[in-house]
């Protein structure tokens, strides 16, 4: 029991932080009289004493992060001498708390993680969703939110064995959920998980979770553009939290507040509120949320043409992001910074915040947290429609019963009523074979939905990494050229700019390949045709990639090579074979090399680096399309993963096999037959 109750006095001291005002200086000197009291002595250390000193810990949350660390170390060191595996589990999720607030987010993973090892080996349950809640928290300060929604999903599956003890747990998680989904502007499936929030809420009945959730609500809103209903959810928050008992809170909610009127261009008043959060936040040591309103500071003064208050406060925000590696706000600011830099015509350091902008959007924006995300919707929709079926079948059977009940009486009283109850059974028989087709059909349903969530996330990343990136990068240095950036500083750009124009071209080519595939399947156009032809317009396409590598293509095939193929199919699976070569051959390293060996019916075309070698770790799924790999080569060159698979494609339509030998660190041999051709 006692494990429990520190528990929730510690989910409570991480939701809504410790106040600054008086009554947390008399909570800590009263603690501390106490420790006084129970002594130091190897006698008197009991598990009361190491109470004490996550106590002690707990209450410095948001007053002096240093003497958090200090006594919840302390308390850890004792615990584990003593063998109290409940405390020290609490002390680890202390120490924790301190790393991730210091920005360490992986450090405080760890600890975290051995606490709930600890749960593991000592049976500690009660204690895990806790545990879980804040490792869910530090994936998504990481922007990992595959990981992060897995961790919170596994809380509520814990506490919920336990709903009525567990009622604010679960409004935290589901309310962290929320925020998950809020990234992806996502709305009304934020707005769903905060309607169990609030129905959670209303059962704890407690008026500071309200307060904050209230707050919370009011931030979606924002984002919304539904100022009015942001008004109404932060005045009922700051009505709250103006008692002085929260200052953490009333500084979230003043920021929120002037965040209303920053949307509304009520520049004043927006100023005016962003203030009293700024000056409340100076009293506190709570840097994460701080961030937010340093950022709505400077967009004010950026919107108002006070460039340099507006940088002042950009790189103050930029500043703190980085020191507590909250790369949500990283973003934010980098994104105002490039902005301003922009209007100030500084293009080296415009140009530099864009590209950090896009490298940290990017990291969070991919293919696995979208479909980790996608994929819990999909998993919950047919969940619900399984068990709207089963609830359906169960009314049809409970009629039936009811039926056969009644026709069993009758049966007693009358045989030649068993004939017409034969075709009642027959007639359940008939509705439960069509439950069985409309389950199979639910299931066929579910799987074309993933196959679908699969490709759109493909897609979207394709094009969020390799092609909106490099547009990007093309269109601010087409901008900073109208803005006044001169012709011989742009031509210093122009190799660079060929080479992403090429390509995006390649991208292309294999993208619309790859999606017509998908959509059509691949049409064959056969002919006979010289494989030299083609092999030597590649060598000719890929020549500047070559050159800006310093590496040769080697052509060893002979004069005359006769094939009969879809010409245009061989050629593109040439020109990704050719062009993963030069990725991943260091500069200045080997020639790459391509020749052709005869066989009976068909030639083996090989292509041969002596560069990096594929890890072992993806050599397995190379061409496996449900194992989609992005990689970089030895110049950081991005690739979609996209030219193998559909190269596998069109080597088998073309009749012909396709393989590797890798040979790590020492390059790689790729290798295809194809059907022979006549003179």
């Amino acid at each position: 029991m006692r494990a429990f109750k520190v528990s929730i006095g510690f989910i409570f001291c991480c939701f809504f932080g410790f106040s600054q005002n008086l009554g947390e200086t008399i909570l800590v000197d009263s603690l501390k009289q106490n420790l006084t009291r129970k002594g130091i002595s190897a006698k008197t250390i009991d598990s009361d004493y190491v109470q004490l000193l996550l106590d002690i810990s707990t209450a410095y949350a948001s007053k002096n992060k240093d003497s958090l660390y200090h006594y919840a170390n302390k308390a850890k060191i004792l615990s584990e001498e003593k063998g109290y595996s409940n405390l020290t589990v609490l002390s680890y999720r202390n120490i924790g708390f301190f790393h991730s607030d210091q920005g360490n987010n992986k450090k405080a993973l760890e600890h975290y993680c051995t606490a709930l090892d600890i749960c593991d080996k000592s049976n500690l349950l009660s204690l895990k969703p806790d545990l879980l809640r804040l490792i869910g928290d530090e994936y998504y300060y990481l922007g990992d939110f595959e990981n992060s929604l897995n961790g919170l999903l596994e809380a509520i599956d814990i506490a919920s064995q336990n709903e009525e003890k567990n009622l604010l747990m679960l409004s935290i998680s589901n309310k962290n959920i929320a925020r998950l989904f809020l990234t992806q502007k996502d709305y009304p499936t934020v707005l769903e998980f905060y309607k169990k929030t609030l129905e959670l809420n209303e059962r704890l009945d407690n008026e500071d979770v309200k307060g904050i959730t209230f707050a919370n609500l009011a931030e979606i809103y924002i984002e919304m553009n539904n100022t009015a209903m942001s008004t109404e959810y932060i005045d009922k928050s700051i009505a709250h939290f103006k008692t002085g008992h929260r200052p953490k809170w009333l500084a979230f909610a003043y920021g929120v507040k002037g965040r209303i009127y920053l949307a509304e261009q009520d520049f004043e008043k927006a100023l005016e509120w962003l203030k009293k959060s700024e000056d409340q936040y100076s009293k506190l040591d709570e840097d994460r949320n701080e961030t937010i309103t340093l950022i709505a500071m400077g967009k004010v003064h950026f919107l108002t043409n006070n460039l340099t208050i507006a940088k002042n406060y950009g790189q103050r925000a930029y500043n703190l992001a980085r020191e507590i590696g909250d790369i949500h706000s990283s973003i934010e600011s980098v994104g105002l910074l490039f902005e301003i830099e922009k209007i100030q015509n500084n293009a080296t350091k415009a140009l530099k915040y864009h590209e950090e902008f896009k490298f940290l959007s990017d990291s969070i924006l991919n293919v696995n947290n979208n479909r980790g995300l996608n994929l819990y919707k999909a998993q919950v929709k047919y969940t619900q429609e399984k068990k709207n079926l089963i609830l359906e079948n169960n009314e049809r059977v409970a009629k039936q019963k009811q039926i056969l009940v009644y026709a069993a009486i009758i049966v007693i009283l009358l045989i030649s009523t068993l004939v017409p109850l034969y075709f009642k059974q027959k007639k359940l028989n008939i509705l439960n074979n069509e439950l069985n087709l409309k389950t199979a059909e639910l299931v066929k349903r579910e799987k074309d939905l993933s196959n679908a969530n699969s490709s759109k996330d493909l897609i979207f990343s394709i094009l969020g990494h390799d092609l909106k990136g490099p547009m990007a990068a093309l269109h601010s240095l087409l901008e900073m050229y109208s803005e006044g950036l001169s012709k011989k500083k742009l031509s210093d750009y122009i190799p660079k700019l060929k080479l992403n124009v090429e390509n995006i071209l390649f991208t292309l080519t294999n993208l619309l390949n790859w999606g017509h595939s998908q959509l059509n399947g691949l049409t064959m156009k056969r002919e006979t045709f010289e494989l030299n032809d083609i092999v030597t317009d590649n060598i000719n396409f890929l020549s500047g990639a070559a050159d800006l590598k310093n590496v040769a293509i080697k052509n060893d095939l002979k004069d005359s090579i006769p094939v009969n193929a879809d010409k245009n199919q061989i050629s593109l699976v040439v020109r990704n074979l050719l062009s993963n070569a030069l990725k991943f051959t260091p500069a200045g390293g080997n020639a790459v090399e391509i020749f052709a060996i005869k066989n009976d019916t068909n030639w083996t075309v090989s292509v041969k680096d002596y560069g990096v070698g594929i890890p072992n770790s993806i050599a397995n799924t190379l061409f496996k399309e449900s194992h989609y790999q992005t990689t970089k080569g030895t110049n950081l060159e991005k690739g979609t993963g996209l030219g193998l698979m559909i190269s596998r494609k069109m080597v088998l339509n073309n009749g012909g096999e396709i393989w590797f030998e890798n040979n790590k660190n020492h390059g790689t041999t790729f290798s295809f037959t194809i059907p022979m051709g006549t003179n």
